[in-house]
């Protein structure tokens, strides 16, 4: 018992097996052998090598699933973190979005029309920054852009 108090400091539950050998059938002793961390036991002079390969292959293949379950569990920690950063991050604009085809302001859910910078603004977490466009830069700037401008001319 005290072994086992001393590894179960040192060892991860799927790090270490320990079949417990008694001259005890004691249930306490056993029980709390148990607790303790150890796998399985055995009695002494109560058992046969075939006992003894079936108590170490259970054990083997108990700490075989062990050590998957432990891997599992901190590959699903890991993406429940990444997962929770996501989310943390995204706030998202979802279904229809009714805007104006010829201004582009968005009604909002008070039916008021507003630009649909501010309506970005205020339904997520989104950031919009302004520039033009090659088209729209053509169409307002034509001496920027003359080449352009004798294009629109002739069409």
């Amino acid at each position: 018992i005290e072994f086992l108090e001393r590894i179960a400091s040192d060892y991860l539950p799927h790090e270490i097996r320990v079949i417990m050998l008694t001259a005890h059938g004691d249930e306490k002793v056993v029980l709390s052998a148990m607790q303790k961390g150890a796998s399985d036991y055995l009695r002494k002079g109560d058992f046969s090598a075939e006992d003894v390969r079936q108590t170490v292959v259970r054990t083997v293949e108990r700490g075989a699933l062990l050590h998957q379950l432990h891997t599992h569990q901190l590959e699903k920690t890991r993406l429940i973190v990444k997962l929770q950063a996501a989310l943390s991050k995204v706030k998202r604009l979802s279904g229809l979005i009714p805007i104006c085809a010829g201004c582009k302001k968005v009604r909002d859910e008070n039916d008021s029309w507003q630009e649909v910078e501010v309506y970005i603004r205020e339904h997520s977490d989104a950031m919009l920054t302004h520039g033009i466009c090659p088209d729209c830069s053509e169409t307002l700037y034509p001496r920027i852009y003359p080449d352009s401008a004798r294009k629109s001319d002739s069409t």
